[in-house]
C-alpha cells in the first residue's frame, strides 16, 4: 500500500500484538470497518517464534496455563495444537553455590527453608484474596500496601531459600527486581492469574504447556484473516480528536476514524503525541510504568542428551546471568532445545555485552546451571527485549511504588475517543497472552456500544 490518506474507518487500532489483533477482529466480525496498523514489519509483538535448525523456538511469550481459557478457545479456533511442557526427570535448583535435584513443584533443601518458603506462599494466598483484582487502588489499606516494595516484605524472610525463590520470581514473571515491584502490584497480579501457584508453577500453573510450532503462529493466523486491515512497518506518531473523529497519524499513512484503540504497553503510548493532550494521570501512568528486562537465549544440540541422562531440562539457580533454563525440543528430543532465561538486573547487566561476550556469558551458565555439555551447543540465538525498538523489554510493564493508587484508575479509561488495550490493561492474566485477548475483546466491546448509540 502506497503512502497517503486512508479511506474513513470506524475504528483505528494501534498495535497488532495479539491484543490489536484480537480487537480488530472483534469489531470486523460486528461489521465495522477497521484499520490495525503496526510499526514493525510483523505482527505479534513480544510474541515472537524463529526457526533454528529447523526447529520453531519461542523467543518471546512461551506458555499456555489451563486456566487461560480465552487464550485455550482461541487456540482451538485456530486448529493449533497444544502440547505439554516436558517435565519428565529430575529438575535442578543451584542456591547459595549448592546443588539440589528436585521433581515436583517443591525443591527440598532444608526443613526450615522448606517451611519457611510454604509459609511465605500462604501468607501471600491470603493478602491477594483480599485485592479488589478490577480496582486495586480501591483495596483496603491500598497505599499503605502501594507504598512498600516486594523487597520490603522479604525482608521478613530468614532463610536463603525462600528469599531466592521470590528474587527469582520477580526475575522470572515480571523482569524486574523485587525493589522495583510495588507490593499491592504484585498482589494484585498474583490475585489476576488466580493464585500464587497458577502463577508460578509447570504443570497446572501458566508454564504448563506450549504451542505445537510455536505461540506466534497465533498472530499469524489471526493476521491472514485480518488481511490488508492490517499495515505493517508503519508506526503512529500521533492522535488526535476533534471530538467527532480521530486522526491516526503513521509513517506510511494517515487514517481518519470514529474512534481508536491503542492496544501498546503504556510507555510506548507515552511516545505517541495526543492531542488535546491526555490527561494528567493517563501521561504520568505512560511515564510511571516501565518495562521489564528481560533476554532469551536458545541453544540447539544434536539431541536432548539431558534426558539421558534423567533430567527434565528444567533448572533454576541465583547465581550467574541465567535464572532458569527449560527443556523446548521437539517431542522426540531431536534436535534438543534448551532455552535460558536472563531477567531482571542480570538482563540490564548482559545487554551492556556485544553479541559474543553475551553468548559467552550465557553459555557458561548453562553449563554450570544444567552440565557442561549445555556450554556446547551446534547452535544459539538470544533476544533482548529491552534492544527491541517497538516493545522496550519484556514481557509486562511493571509498577513500582504509589505507581497503581495515584495512575492506576487511568489504565482502562478511555479518553474521548480513544480507548485502551493492550495486556497491562487486563484483569485476568494480565501480562500475559490471555490478558491480551481479554483486554482487547474488552476494547472492542467498548467501541462497539459507542459505534450504535451514535
Amino acid at each position: 500500500m502506497t503512502a497517503g490518506s486512508d479511506p474513513d474507518v470506524d475504528v483505528g487500532v494501534i498495535g497488532a500484538g495479539i491484543s490489536g489483533l484480537v480487537a480488530a477482529r472483534e469489531l470486523k466480525s460486528s461489521g465495522a470497518s477497521v484499520r490495525l496498523l503496526e510499526a514493525r514489519e510483523r505482527v505479534g509483538g513480544k510474541m515472537h517464534t524463529v526457526s533454528i535448525e529447523g526447529c520453531p523456538v519461542d523467543l518471546g511469550a512461551h506458555w499456555i496455563g489451563p486456566t487461560q481459557r480465552r487464550l485455550g478457545r482461541l487456540a482451538g479456533e485456530l486448529a493449533i495444537e497444544i502440547e505439554p511442557q516436558y517435565l519428565d526427570g529430575e529438575h535442578l535448583l543451584t542456591l547459595d553455590g549448592r546443588r539440589y535435584t528436585f521433581t515436583g513443584a517443591t525443591p527440598l533443601t532444608t526443613p526450615f527453608a522448606v517451611a519457611e518458603t510454604a509459609l511465605a506462599v500462604g501468607r501471600v494466598g491470603i493478602r491477594r484474596r483480599l485485592v479488589d483484582v478490577s480496582a486495586p487502588w480501591r483495596t483496603r489499606r491500598a497505599a499503605r500496601l502501594d507504598s512498600l516494595t516486594l523487597a520490603d516484605w522479604m525482608r521478613g524472610l530468614r532463610s536463603e531459600t525462600a528469599r531466592a525463590t521470590f528474587e527469582l520470581v520477580a526475575r522470572t514473571v515480571f523482569g524486574a527486581e523485587p525493589a522495583e515491584l510495588s507490593l499491592l502490584y504484585f498482589l494484585w497480579y498474583t490475585q489476576a492469574a488466580g493464585g500464587y501457584r497458577a502463577l508460578t508453577e509447570f504443570e497446572g500453573g501458566a508454564q504448563d504447556s506450549r504451542f505445537a510450532g510455536g505461540a506466534h503462529q497465533v498472530c499469524r493466523l489471526l493476521a491472514d484473516e485480518l488481511g490488508d486491515t492490517v499495515v505493517l512497518g508503519s508506526p503512529v506518531r500521533s492522535v488526535e480528536r476533534d471530538g467527532a473523529s480521530v486522526v491516526v497519524r503513521s509513517d506510511r499513512l494517515i487514517v481518519r476514524a470514529r474512534r481508536a484503540i491503542v492496544a501498546l504497553a503504556p510507555p510506548l503510548a507515552g511516545e505517541i503525541e495526543f492531542t488535546p493532550r491526555l490527561p494528567s494521570r493517563r501521561e504520568s501512568l505512560n511515564r510511571r510504568v516501565a518495562m521489564g528486562a528481560y533476554m532469551k537465549a536458545a541453544a540447539v544440540y544434536d539431541r536432548a542428551w539431558w534426558r539421558e541422562e534423567g533430567l527434565s531440562g528444567l533448572a533454576f539457580t541465583d547465581r550467574g546471568p541465567v535464572q532458569m533454563v527449560v527443556d523446548d525440543s521437539p517431542p522426540g528430543g531431536s534436535p534438543g532445545v534448551l532455552v535460558a532465561f536472563v531477567t531482571g538486573a542480570p538482563a540490564r547487566e548482559l545487554g551492556r555485552l556485544d553479541g559474543d561476550a553475551r553468548r559467552r556469558a550465557v553459555l557458561e551458565a548453562l553449563g554450570c546451571a544444567v552440565a557442561p555439555p549445555a556450554a556446547r551447543p551446534s547452535a544459539y540465538l538470544d533476544l533482548h527485549w529491552s534492544k527491541e525498538r517497538w516493545s522496550r523489554g519484556a514481557p509486562v510493564g511493571v509498577m513500582g511504588p504509589g505507581t497503581l493508587t495515584e495512575t492506576g484508575p487511568a489504565i482502562r479509561e478511555p479518553v474521548d475517543l480513544v480507548h485502551w488495550a493492550g495486556t497491562e490493561t487486563a484483569t485476568e492474566w494480565p501480562g500475559y497472552m490471555d490478558g491480551g485477548i481479554e483486554a482487547g475483546e474488552r476494547a472492542a466491546r467498548e467501541v462497539a456500544r459507542a459505534l450504535a448509540d451514535r
